[in-house]
């Protein structure tokens, strides 16, 4: 499932929304919950500002290795989707950015 938002002038989410659905109403309402109470994304990496878009994506699995598994191509899609950003030398994968435009 993926959460796609932006970060406010008070480094707080905003226009958070649904990306993709997980398939089950009440994780998707959860992660949506969860990215509404971050009270901050400040200070923002060098290159970043409060017009880009970021995606969380959240991963539900039923076993450990499975997880694993999963993980390890979210940190992959991540850095294949951040590859404009990484020039900086910041290692972003835990998240994913939207190039502003």
């Amino acid at each position: 499932m993926a959460v796609k938002f932006n970060c406010s002038e008070s480094g707080a989410p905003s226009k958070v929304e649904l990306l993709k659905s997980s398939g089950n109403r009440e994780f998707d309402f959860a992660t949506l919950r969860a990215v509404r109470r971050i009270a901050s994304l400040h200070p923002l990496p060098t290159g970043l500002d409060h017009d880009q878009k970021y995606i969380v994506r959240m991963l539900f699995a039923n076993s450990e290795e499975g997880a694993k598994q999963r993980i390890a191509q979210m940190r992959r899609d991540a850095d294949r989707s951040n590859a404009w950003y990484m020039k900086t030398g910041t290692n972003t994968a835990a998240i994913e950015l939207a190039p502003i435009g």
